[in-house]
């Protein structure tokens, strides 16, 4: 004789509780986490301060995202190229047609604009000098 056994609609009731609870677990747990957690990105600091096009400028922060992508940084509006970073810093050249104003750091959707940064105009070389040669004309 064989029997069954009978589940009160309880029982089922806490298993499908606890299924449920153990799945939003896993898939919270296994979300990808790339930015801050909350709105607190700062610029902490900006080395050069001043650069021309090309220059290459470090941007401190507390908010650093893992992936370079993540990260994007821009002169008074306009994107800068990304060229590294770690923990605590990104790596960026200033880009062509840059204009002095603020630096804009945007980490995984949350932005802050940091210290104003000079762009400089690149200052004339001069490549030869010829001699000047007197002709008595006088």
């Amino acid at each position: 004789m064989k029997f069954r056994s009978i589940q009160s609609p309880f029982i089922l009731f806490y298993r499908f509780i606890f299924v449920t609870i153990c799945l939003t677990i896993l898939v919270v747990s296994c979300s990808d986490n790339s930015g801050p957690s909350d709105s607190s990105v700062e610029i902490t600091s900006v080395r050069p301060d001043s650069g021309i096009a090309g220059t290459s400028v470090q941007i401190y922060s507390n908010s650093i995202a893992p992936k370079l992508t993540d990260n994007h940084v821009f002169f008074n509006d306009t994107p800068a190229e990304m060229v590294g970073r770690d923990v605590e810093k990104v790596t960026v050249r200033v880009p062509d047609g840059a204009t002095s104003g603020p630096i804009t750091l945007e980490v995984a959707g949350y932005t802050t604009d940091g210290p104003y940064f000079k762009i400089l105009t690149e200052r004339p070389v001069i490549n030869a000098i010829a001699p000047c040669i007197d002709r008595g004309h006088g």
